[in-house]
């Protein structure tokens, strides 16, 4: 019971009126990105998955990157394993000029790639291309593939990585000149390489151009 201002005695029961509920609602969960390898990336065999605990050992694309076989999991996490250094985001493309010379049984190209990473580093000879990805520091990289000129001898064929650059050597199938390091589809004419006096391609006191029976034939035409 209380007494209003006027005078007059009211009664109550003394439970406070219950607001109205309000309906909850949950905050939003953002979606959970997994990250995934990059399959362009040339992986060396032997390297281990990135993710810490797991135990997954690259062997080569078709057993741990292709299809859903046994060698695609991750022991540490659902996902798939992921054995190239960082994601896309976190590799900076770098930019590496490259020249090439050839002799009579070898083209040699130089990738000008300062303070190259040796153990990353990947080059790999094929009879028609060369792949390679070279690492820096700061997570960048850089990677191409040449689609050769000519045929090469991928078990002859080597690669060194120096503190200026990266010299490939490449041993030729045959020992015909190459008019260019990659072949093309546009029309070159008669544009070809010769070698020098030093053994190098030039035109000044050139040797006489090595040419295959193919060539040998149009040049007695």
């Amino acid at each position: 019971m209380s007494e209003s201002g006027s005078g007059k005695e009211t009664y109550s029961s003394g439970i406070p009126p219950v607001p109205a509920s309000v309906p909850h609602h949950p905050p939003a969960v953002a979606p959970i990105e997994v990250e995934e390898d990059d399959l362009s990336v040339v992986i060396a065999p032997g390297t281990a998955c990135r993710r810490n605990g797991c135990k997954a050992i690259f062997v080569s694309d078709a057993i741990n990157r292709q299809g859903d076989g046994e060698g695609t999991v991750c022991t540490y996490h659902p996902a798939p394993p992921i054995f190239r250094e960082g994601s896309k985001a976190e590799q900076e493309i770098a930019t590496c000029r490259v020249d090439h010379y050839q002799t009579v049984n070898e083209v040699h190209v130089s990738i000008y790639a300062k303070k190259a990473d040796k153990e990353r580093s990947i080059v790999e000879f094929e009879e028609t291309q060369v792949k390679f990805t070279i690492y820096f520091p700061e997570s960048k990289k850089f990677s191409r593939t040449l689609d050769l000129f000519g045929p090469i001898d991928p078990k002859q064929s080597t690669y060194e990585v120096l503190g200026t650059k990266v010299e490939l050597h490449l041993r030729k199938r045959d020992g015909r000149s190459w008019t260019l390091l990659e072949k093309t589809s546009q029309d070159i004419g008669n544009i070809s390489l010769t070698f020098g006096v030093g053994g190098r391609t030039g035109t000044i006191g050139a040797k006489e151009l090595v040419l295959d029976d193919v060539n040998k034939a149009r040049e007695a035409q």
